[in-house]
């Protein structure tokens, strides 16, 4: 009677430790998708600044990877180091860029294919002064988010994320929210952060 005691309560335990996980894989973000705005598209800008931006401002045929297709080689390679195996399409991935304030600050504004959980990204920007990046050592070189942060009363919320590199180490830092899950309120907050 004991032993049966003993192996209902660790099937029991194990049954709960199996929904516990499943409910929170549910409420996890897609690591694909996280992985690309949160983890892989900063490392390598504060790694090497030029080597991201320059494919994403330059529109020649001759340059390649172009924009897209350089966006599109990164969103693949977070798709295959994925740990939990969850591929998400490249749907709406695309960019764009402009210049905010002076003509030394260009931002590149990076759409992603739609989040569902948070804190997966609507959109990613990417902030520089061009002068200091045709130099090696941009003055400026900042990269936010504009986060999913579920939802309430049917509207979505957001929070404006940046991540820093702080000593070698990423540095995440919490803007708050934006009045609407769109470019214009993320593009108008970016433009507040770096006092453009």
């Amino acid at each position: 009677m004991g032993l049966l005691l003993v192996v209902l309560g660790v099937a029991a335990l194990f049954a709960t430790c199996v929904v516990v996980f499943v409910m929170l894989r549910r409420n996890s973000p897609r690591m694909h998708h996280y992985q690309f705005a949160h983890v892989i598209l900063p490392k390598l800008l504060f790694e090497d600044p030029a080597s991201v931006i320059i494919p994403l401002i330059t529109d020649s045929e001759e340059i390649e990877p172009r924009g897209r297709d350089y966006l599109l080689n990164i969103w693949d390679f977070a798709g295959t180091h994925t740990p939990d195996g969850r591929v998400v399409a490249a749907d709406g991935l695309s960019h764009c860029s402009e210049v905010l304030g002076s003509p030394n600050t260009t931002v590149i504004f990076i759409t992603m294919p739609p989040p569902e959980l948070k804190p997966e990204a609507y959109f990613a920007a990417i902030a520089f002064d061009g002068p200091g990046l045709a130099l090696g050592t941009p003055r400026l070189l900042r990269y936010f988010v504009l986060e999913y942060h579920g939802a309430k009363d049917g509207d979505p919320l957001t929070v404006v994320g940046e991540w820093q590199e702080s000593a070698g180490q990423p540095l995440y830092t919490n803007h708050g929210p934006v009045p609407q899950a769109n470019h214009a309120s993320f593009r108008q907050r970016v433009r507040e952060l770096i006092g453009a």
